[in-house]
């Protein structure tokens, strides 16, 4: 009896040793290949110019009073300065300084989404002075940015992505036909050049553990890699959703602008 408990005795030590380091490893063994980080970094770039965004107007996708939304974009002049710097930049998230903790890193991601709603107040402008291939291109550098914005980053990072491209794909999606011919083949050509990368969520939530074991150690990261995000399924959704509006979008652009009027509905 007595050799009986020392051998189950013992086998409880095992599982409580145990299971800690098998999730321990499992922690470590999971984690991604380090990025190198470009100097200057476009997404830096892209941080400050999201820090020099003014106010916008509330009803700015609503509204038709060009005169205030002119102001925006005269006001915000800085900020677009620093958005076409960030484009010919090479961008990547750099986790090594995340802090999951920090309200200052979490409103620093958050004003990525204020700095691309400024950009569909300027897109909004060329729609109502009557410029729609201008508008176009607007909404083709949102979706760069936000095509862009995500790289080597966290869930978060990947939300915003989503939110950007569908900012600029609804309304793009209905553009198309008051585009001239000439008009829709530059703009297919810019999202071509663009195009449409499927957020690798295995990879994102392997960056995720990483941060977590770093600021939380390794058994909670080893628990992250037994379960699942339930973000993760709604990023994997929306991105699904999102790449069939582009390949729609780039099959409309693909006929010529007659065509596309004569199939439209009336």
């Amino acid at each position: 009896m007595k050799r009986i408990k020392y051998v189950i005795l013992i086998l409880l030590l095992l599982i409580l040793i145990g299971v800690p380091a098998v999730i321990a490893l499992m922690a470590v063994a999971d984690a991604p290949p380090k990025r190198t980080i470009p100097n200057p970094n476009g997404y830096d770039t892209l941080l400050q110019a999201a820090e020099k965004v003014q106010s916008l107007p509330e009803d700015f996708f609503e509204t038709e009073d060009v005169e205030s939304l002119q102001n925006c974009l005269e006001s915000n002049s800085q900020a677009f300065a620093l958005v076409d710097q960030a484009c010919g930049e090479e961008i990547v998230v750099p986790i090594q300084t995340v802090d999951l903790e920090s309200p200052e890193w979490t409103n620093s991601v958050s004003s990525l989404r204020n700095l691309l709603r400024l950009m569909t107040v300027q897109a909004r402008v060329a729609e109502l002075e009557d410029r729609p291939l201008d508008a176009a291109m607007v909404y083709a550098k949102m979706l760069d940015v936000s095509e862009r914005a995500d790289e080597g980053g966290l869930l978060v990072h990947s939300l915003v992505s989503l939110a950007g491209k569908g900012m600029a794909h609804d309304p793009l999606s209905g553009m198309a036909e008051s585009l001239s011919d000439d008009g829709r083949a530059q703009l297919a050509a810019r999202l071509k050049e663009i195009g449409y990368d499927p957020i690798d969520v295995d990879a994102v939530m392997k960056r995720e553990r990483v941060v977590v074991r770093r600021q939380f150690g390794v058994l909670r990261a080893g628990l992250m890699s037994l379960t699942s995000s339930p973000g993760t399924s709604m990023v994997t959704s929306r991105d699904q959703e999102l790449a069939r509006k582009y390949d729609a979008l780039m099959r409309e652009l693909s006929r010529p602008a007659e065509m596309a009027e004569e199939e439209s509905p009336e």
